[in-house]
């Protein structure tokens, strides 16, 4: 009768055919199991335990980068999915909470070094290098 589930090897005597359940032959099974677990699963459950409670704890005034790169300070936190992000003078983005990746340093933000919001000043005059190396520069 169970033929068609079992094969018929396993369907005899297990004694006289010497085939039978082995429960040795899945402790390696289960070792990479295991392994795979703590190596690969665990981490990943507590690295978005970490993103869900850095989302929940946003609020006014944090420095924040978002997935498409855009770095701002939260201006305000709309509901508990969005924020109003501002990038700079008079630049404000409404964000999904979601989209954020991370909080950053209060020394980091999106403004220039001299931290007055205006582009920082130029290094020095470019200098104008000649010809492009590699194109064919003979005087027709």
């Amino acid at each position: 009768m169970l033929d068609f589930i079992l094969p018929a090897a396993w369907a005899t005597n297990a004694k006289s055919s010497g085939a039978g359940f082995d429960f040795m032959s899945f402790i390696p099974l289960i070792a990479i199991m295991i392994v795979f677990y703590f190596l690969v699963i665990r981490p990943q459950q507590k690295k978005q335990g970490n993103i869900k409670d850095m989302l929940a704890s946003l609020k006014r005034g944090d420095n924040v980068i978002t997935t498409g790169g855009l770095i701002g300070k939260i201006s305000r936190v709309l509901d508990e999915n969005r924020v109003m992000l501002s990038l700079g003078d008079d630049i404000e983005v409404q964000v999904a909470k979601s989209a954020i990746t991370e909080k950053v340093d209060k020394s980091f933000s999106g403004t220039s070094q001299t931290g007055e919001g205006k582009p920082s000043p130029r290094r020095g005059p470019t200098r104008h290098r000649g010809p492009a190396r590699g194109r064919n520069t003979k005087d027709k």
